[in-house]
């Protein structure tokens, strides 16, 4: 590090402006993708623990949410109709999304300055997150948004015997 920090110096090697402005806009873009998650999120828990003060969580048994706070947009819908869980997990796709966006900024701004390695690099991890995301599931049907369903959450035994638990979909809050 101080052979590089000696070299620059030597060299006097400087940012350009326009170096120096692309290094501000990503900062200020991580900085308000980590605040507006960190709002959604603190949000998002004192509605759920406003509308389930004495909610108890089972660990003994693994229980996945339920299908309609795992799609995008019927996240969005419930998080607008002030749902808490849908608040947070509104929170955690801010945050999720942050880095993804600062690597689409810094695409275009290679891409503007004709820096073609750059713009090489920037769309391999831009193809490889995406990637990531592609087996999110973008659709839920409308009518799983509202009703309970009650399904099989894991199997346990009872003298050797298999016996199948069920329960709802996990969503503790008052509709």
């Amino acid at each position: 590090m101080q052979r590089w920090v000696a070299w620059m110096r030597r060299w006097r090697w400087r940012p350009t402006r326009e170096e120096i402005r692309l290094e501000r806009n990503i900062a200020l873009l991580l900085r308000i993708g980590v605040s507006l998650a960190t709002v959604f999120l603190v949000a998002g828990l004192a509605l759920y623990l406003l509308h389930n003060p004495s909610s108890m969580v089972g660990y003994h048994v693994f229980k996945g949410e339920p299908p309609y706070y795992r799609a995008p947009p019927a996240i969005i819908d419930l998080a607008f109709h002030g749902r808490g869980r849908a608040l947070i997990q509104l929170g955690l796709l801010v945050l999720i999304a942050t880095p993804l966006l600062r690597v689409i900024l810094t695409l275009f701004a290679f891409a503007f300055r004709r820096d073609w390695l750059y713009v090489l690099f920037a769309s391999i991890v831009l193809a490889v997150l995406l990637y990531g995301f592609s087996n999110v599931q973008w659709h839920s049907t409308p009518d799983a948004w509202t009703r309970r369903q009650e399904r099989p959450v894991a199997f346990a035994t009872v003298a050797g015997h298999p016996v199948s638990r069920t329960a709802d979909d996990g969503d503790d809050e008052k509709m």
